[in-house]
Order: structure tokens, then C-alpha cells, then sequence
């Protein structure tokens, strides 16, 4: 929410940005970014993240829910 993305900015693959945040230039992969001068203050867990990705537990990149087949 309030997120500002400057152009040309490569956002990492499951990288989270907290509210608010402006980010810029290249943000690494599974990096947790956030304060009004975007600075990283975390990484999430890489193993874990893809784990849940190959699961279909929560949004894909596009960020549109996943839907799963019963």
C-alpha cells in the first residue's frame, strides 16, 4: 500500500516491500525492503519461499490469487 517504484527499478524475485516505501535501482531476491529511504532489514527464507511457491500457497508473481484444483 503507498508503494512508490521508481522506473527502471528490478524488483527481485519473492521480495517483500513494506508500506510506504520508496524503492529504486536493483532490489535482491527474497529481500525484505521498507522505511521511507528504502533500505533492506531482512530476507525471508529462500528455501522456504519456494517451497510455498512450488505449493501454489499464496499469490503467484502477478500477484492474483492462486486457485487451487480440488
Amino acid at each position: 500500500m503507498n508503494v512508490c517504484i521508481v522506473p527502471g527499478t528490478t524488483i527481485g524475485d519473492g521480495v517483500i516491500v513494506g508500506m510506504g516505501t520508496t524503492v529504486h535501482g536493483e532490489i535482491p531476491p527474497y529481500s525484505i525492503v521498507g522505511s521511507a529511504g528504502y533500505k533492506v532489514i531482512g530476507a525471508r527464507d529462500k528455501d522456504r519461499y519456494r517451497r510455498l511457491n512450488r505449493e501454489k500457497a499464496f499469490c503467484g508473481k502477478d500477484g492474483l490469487p492462486w486457485i487451487k484444483k480440488q
